[in-house]
């Protein structure tokens, strides 16, 4: 058996250090590492992000789950909280987390699993437990978009109350009582159905709350739309003045990325790649900074918007974390203050944020 055969075979038991490698195969530290490197090359052995004494693990593929052990007495007490956090709800949605707990999860890239979740109008950034499987993540998601259920027997105690209630007036002689009953009394089908997007949850949770105990229906009862605002038209002198507005509205929207291009030229920075994720509003560019030592290779995001916050920077960072490269964030018009205050606090580390200016 050769050397290689003998650490694999070691490696069996669980992650380790090289010096724990070494002493087992007998050979300096220094050999036992390049035997680990050239293993690690060839995917056969992984090397974990956690250290032991200044040292990463190295484990075999399938083994992950094995690190957990771990993470306790080689972690920051406040980073195992969070870990434990995770570990428990198996999935944690980004924009519901405080600072301290979005920092400590980008310091678990061992344990915690960063996915990005396409709606309708951005994207969003959960973090999934490592060990959690697709089918439980995805189920763990779909609850942060559905609104809470309400039971047949709650809405059956509700419509009761009213009946009591109308009984009551009845007796009294009011002549109101008929209406009362054929108002809120309404044959039980079925709970409320499951929200398909955030409109729908925000108009549901809204008849909820209320005193109503009649059943929403999506197709019989539609949401009533507000009427729009007439406006009293005021003479125009000169027909052309409405279509040069929105020209220039459009024709700043399509030089997004000519007006990038023009940007990083300026500043001396090389576009290898680029690519329109979103036309006129997010476009993903592969560049090359010049340095003292040599050009870098930068993951550009650029983002076409009035206010770029915190889910648009995590989100960029995710992405070039991915992709193993530092990250240049390019925005239009403005960082939200939170924004700024995750920069400050070192949450993101190699991200370069510049706003687009034009002619500079």
């Amino acid at each position: 058996m050769d050397v290689q055969d003998k650490i694999l075979s070691f490696l069996k038991s669980g992650p380790t250090t090289p010096s724990k490698v070494a002493k087992h195969v007998k050979l300096d530290t220094l050999i036992a590492s390049a035997h680990l490197a050239d293993l690690s090359s060839r995917k056969k052995v992984l090397i974990s992000k956690i250290k032991v004494g200044g040292s990463p693990l190295y484990f075999l593929p399938g083994d992950e789950g094995k690190l957990l052990p771990f993470a306790q007495d080689n972690t920051n007490p406040k980073d195992y909280d969070v870990l434990q956090r995770l570990q428990k709800e198996k999935v944690l949605r980004e924009s519901e987390l405080d600072l301290l707990s979005k920092v400590a999860l980008r310091h678990l890239p061992d344990f915690a699993i960063p996915l990005h979740v396409r709606t309708k109008d951005s994207v969003e950034l959960f973090w999934k437990f490592f060990t959690t499987n697709e089918d439980e993540s995805n189920s763990a998601i779909a609850t942060f978009f559905r609104i809470p259920e309400v039971t047949q027997q709650k809405l059956v105690e509700e419509t009761k109350e009213v009946e009591e209630v109308a009984q009551e007036k009845e007796e009294k002689g009011d002549k109101k009582v008929e209406e009362v009953i054929e108002t809120k009394k309404e044959p039980i089908k079925s709970p409320l159905p499951e929200a398909k997007s955030k409109d729908e949850v925000k108009v549901e949770k809204t008849q909820i709350k209320g005193k109503v105990t009649k059943i929403p229906s999506t197709k019989e009862d539609p949401v009533p739309v507000p009427q729009k605002k007439v406006e009293t038209k005021k003479p125009v002198s000169d027909n052309l003045k409405p279509k040069r507005k929105v020209g220039r509205k459009s024709t700043v929207a399509e030089e997004f990325l000519p007006s990038i291009t023009n940007f990083l030229t300026s500043l001396n920075i090389t576009i290898n790649e680029s690519e329109v994720i979103r036309k006129n509003k997010e476009i993903e560019l592969r560049v090359s900074v010049e340095s003292v030592v040599g050009n870098t290779t930068y993951f550009c995001k650029a983002r076409h918007k009035k206010k770029c916050d915190e889910k648009d920077l995590s989100a960029a960072y995710m992405e070039a974390q991915i992709k193993k490269l530092p990250l240049l964030f390019l925005y239009s018009d403005k960082l939200t203050d939170k924004a700024q205050e995750m920069l400050k606090s070192d949450a993101f580390q190699n991200a370069v944020t510049k706003k687009i200016e034009d002619g500079s």
